[in-house]
């Protein structure tokens, strides 16, 4: 696990979380930023972005497994009655292979766009195209939303 804190956060949080979570960093000013960040510093072969106060539900490894065909899968949640594409789904549950996130590239960042901005949707889209020249296949789960 490894675990993002905003650029603001005090030595005191960093220690704090660092008791959690020895592999905890801190991010940028922005969502997207802590999002980058954790992928650069994953160990893990997969990776799944989980937003505070949210939980992985038990068994989405053997989802995940059961649609699975290479490292350029990507695997975003949906739920019964929200989005049901990628650029409208909530990053939180999103799953990518790190090594082919690094050959993707970051997601685009700007510090003016803001999480609640429409502009949210222009660094997933530009980030998506991107993965698509690349080959990958975006795969939508049901029942992974992380609660």
């Amino acid at each position: 696990m490894v675990h993002i804190l905003p650029k603001e956060a005090d030595a005191r949080d960093m220690k704090e979380h660092k008791e959690f979570c020895p592999s905890t960093h801190r991010g940028g000013e922005t969502e997207i930023s802590m999002i980058n960040k954790g992928f650069k510093k994953s160990k893990t072969e997969w990776c799944v972005i989980v937003k505070a106060g949210s939980q992985l539900r038990s068994s989405m490894d053997h989802r995940f497994a059961t649609h699975l065909e290479d490292e350029k899968d990507i695997f975003f949640p949906i739920g019964v009655g929200t989005a049901t594409n990628f650029l409208d789904s909530s990053m939180n549950g999103l799953t990518v292979n790190r090594e082919f996130f690094k050959e993707i590239g970051d997601f685009a960042e700007n510090t003016m766009w803001k999480a609640s901005e429409p502009e949210f949707n222009m660094f997933k889209t530009l980030w998506a195209a991107d993965a698509l020249s690349k080959g990958c296949r975006f795969k939508a789960i049901l029942g992974c939303y992380p609660r």
